[in-house]
């Protein structure tokens, strides 16, 4: 990024903000988009009026605003956006000629998050889990989506029962009905008829690795046809883990930081907020958050090579020293296939393999993080394939002689690339497709690592610690 006297400066403020991915999502938009802005990260340990009044003076064009500030800064704003103003919460300044005006984007990337997993909240019983500033968000969203029935439970019931009170007032000014029950932690019994509803929990509980469920009672969990944990890191917490057990669609918390993110860009862009959550739909964020991904859980290896380079053994031996999820690409396009790599090429030819693995590819591509992932030997054939490669994390291409790779190998048996017929030797036919195949490898790698004479620990350990040979 080149930042100069033109560069406008946007940003989040908070206590803490050391940890936020917010500056992640918008320089990557940024720069998506060719925009000369730069988000950084302001740590106000107090006078968040001062702060405000401070980065207006200052010319800063944008802010998100987090924990513990998005009730205190309201204070401090020339105007309110209706949303902020019915849930009395703040997360986005956009500078004004009189000030900052105050939006809440929460609500809506939540929506649109739901949306892209294909669930309505129209007509459901919807149970929201706790009721902090979040829950809050979750119960009006609830309620201008036209939810059946809005449930709130949380410990302290009183908290749930000023939600409930807050909807209710809302409600009223506009002559909509609306039900919503606020309840306790020892009265969520009483729910006794829930079927297919929707599950949205909103507390910290899974932020920590000791951390239990808010209710651990299968009858709230069994019936219900999504649930959506506001947690995105860790990616596995102890309201998903429930979920997943009974098979029940589930989704964490990062696609709803991503598109309130994208919301908030777009305000600072001049859009209103109604414009600016479509224009939200509009964006492809499988990229952005396979970069978020990684950056939580842990950057991916990518080995590619001639058959018999040690791609499969090698990222196992990675996998099993060093802690990182192991994805062998031919073994998942046979788990999806339900048939042998051989039998793809012989019933269905290899254009229908060659589509297969790059379907594969793009997913992984957008969904792998903290993994060494094995790619099939002709998979870099394809630049979209070399591309999804790329995006995936640093790309390794495991080279070997022609005569080493013949010993691996052996004979054609379960090539299909190899298993040609004619008269040539294996190692003919070996030296002829490698020939052909090398320029790829190239344009894919990042870095080239020839193999010969070192064993796949050996190999794994130079890969690992950056030690090239």
């Amino acid at each position: 990024m080149n930042v100069n006297g033109k560069t406008e400066v946007l940003g989040i403020i908070g206590d803490p903000v050391e940890h936020t991915l917010s500056p992640d999502i918008h320089n990557y938009i940024s720069g998506a988009v060719g925009e000369d802005y730069i988000y950084i990260p302001f740590h106000v340990t107090d006078d968040i009026d001062a702060a405000v009044k401070g980065a207006y003076r200052l010319g800063i064009k944008g802010l998100n605003v987090t924990v513990p500030y998005k009730e205190a800064v309201i204070k401090s704003l020339c105007d309110l956006d209706s949303s902020a103003k019915m849930i009395g919460a703040v997360n986005t300044l956009v500078r004004t000629p009189e000030g900052y005006k105050g939006y809440n984007t929460d609500i809506y990337g939540l929506s649109i998050a739901l949306r892209e997993e294909g669930v309505s909240l129209k007509g459901k019983d919807v149970l929201i889990l706790g009721a902090g500033g979040a829950a809050r968000s979750a119960a009006f969203m609830a309620y201008n989506e036209a939810a059946g029935r809005v449930f709130i439970i949380n410990r302290n019931k009183d908290k749930a029962e000023d939600i409930r009170q807050s909807i209710l007032s809302e409600s009223e000014s506009k002559s909509a009905d609306v039900n919503v029950t606020a309840l306790g932690i020892d009265e969520y019994s009483l729910l006794t008829d829930l079927k297919g509803h929707i599950i949205i929990q909103c507390t910290s509980l899974g932020l920590r690795s000791k951390d239990t469920l808010l209710i651990n009672d299968d009858a709230i969990y069994k019936d219900a046809a999504f649930g959506y944990d506001l947690i995105y890191n860790p990616s596995d917490t102890p309201f998903l883990n429930k979920l997943r057990a009974f098979g029940i669609p589930h989704s964490g918390g990062l696609s709803m930081l991503i598109y309130q993110g994208i919301i908030a860009h777009n305000l600072w862009n001049g859009y209103d907020i109604e414009d600016a959550s479509e224009k939200a739909l509009d964006q492809d964020v499988s990229a952005l958050k396979a970069v978020l991904m990684r950056r939580l859980f842990g950057e991916n290896i990518i080995l590619t090579g001639f058959m018999g380079s040690g791609k499969t053994t090698v990222g196992r031996v990675i996998s099993k020293k060093y802690g990182k999820t192991f994805i062998d690409t031919d073994a998942e396009i046979e788990k999806r296939e339900g048939m042998s790599i051989p039998e793809i090429f012989e019933s269905r030819g290899e254009k229908y393999f060659r589509d297969a693995e790059s379907r594969v590819l793009k997913d992984i591509s957008e969904s792998a993080a903290n993994s060494v992932i094995s790619t099939g030997g002709g998979a870099i054939l394809k630049e979209d394939n070399r591309m999804s490669l790329r995006r995936c994390g640093k790309v390794y291409f495991l080279d070997a002689s022609v005569s080493e790779l013949t010993r691996r190998v052996g004979n054609a048996s379960g090539r299909p690339a190899l298993d040609t017929g004619g008269e040539e030797s294996i190692e003919a036919k070996i030296k002829k497709l490698k020939a052909e195949r090398d320029l790829f490898y190239g344009l894919a790698a990042d870095i080239v690592i020839n193999t010969d004479g070192l064993s796949p620990d050996k190999v794994a350990d130079v890969i690992m610690s950056g030690n090239l040979p």
